[in-house]
């Protein structure tokens, strides 16, 4: 190699590091911090109390719900695992301006239950999607063999991703932190498990709303990805 062709090379090296830094600064950390912050703005626009429950309607998991839909698992669990942070460090990130005695108060349980609700559900969404994806292609494939057709009708896919991430925005989002939440609290204040699972129904009707909108944001993110 000549010095000439070396000092090209050691050129585009320079040239090529802070491209990449940048690229995983705008790509990894910044969708964590604004999911975190997404979280926090949240809970600051306000709740709405439900009758026999501290836990009170926010847009937090509408939220969780957008982000386990669009990003994957790990910078989910980083932007909650921040948000948490954030909480116990003292800044008042959750519900009525509470910080740190939220994460050891009665609903503790629904904070925790964000991550493993996050999580579950950006891998649901991810692998239902993409089987959902080759399921209608599938289809498309044998109908245009038998009848001469272009491929799958047009709201065949969109329709089978779209129900891969409602049924994985319910399963994570709503049953599972839900449940998660039910079972600290009854834990934590020794009230029958019965009473509190039924005053927590009361947020369902809300949440199937939530996850829907959710599921039809992530929908044609997913098939511009996939196709």
């Amino acid at each position: 190699m000549t010095m000439n062709q070396h000092s090209n090379h050691s050129g585009s090296l320079t040239i090529r590091t802070p491209e990449l830094t940048i690229r995983r600064v705008v790509g990894g950390v910044l969708p964590v911090a604004v999911t975190a912050g997404a979280l926090w703005a949240a809970a600051a626009i306000g709740r709405i109390a439900i009758p026999g429950t501290p836990v009170p309607i926010t847009l937090q998991t509408l939220v969780l719900m957008i982000a386990a839909v669009t990003l994957d698992w790990r910078r989910v669990a980083g932007a909650v695992a921040l948000y948490l942070t954030m909480g116990l460090c003292g800044l008042p990130v959750f519900s009525g301006g509470m910080s740190t005695a939220a994460l050891i108060g009665p609903t503790c349980g629904f904070l925790y239950a964000f991550l493993p609700a996050g999580v579950v559900t950006s891998l649901l969404g991810a692998h239902g999607s993409r089987f959902a994806m080759r399921l209608a292609d599938a289809s498309g494939s044998r109908a245009a063999g038998s009848t001469g057709g272009t491929g799958a009708n047009a709201w065949f896919a969109p329709a089978l991703v779209f129900a891969a991430y409602l049924c994985a925005c319910v399963l994570g989002c709503v049953l599972l932190q839900d449940g998660i939440g039910v079972l600290v609290q009854a834990a934590t204040t020794h009230v029958p498990l019965k009473p509190l699972a039924m005053a927590s129904a009361a947020f369902i009707p809300g949440d199937l709303v939530k996850a829907a909108l959710a599921a039809s944001l992530a929908t044609p993110i997913a098939l511009a990805k996939l196709r």
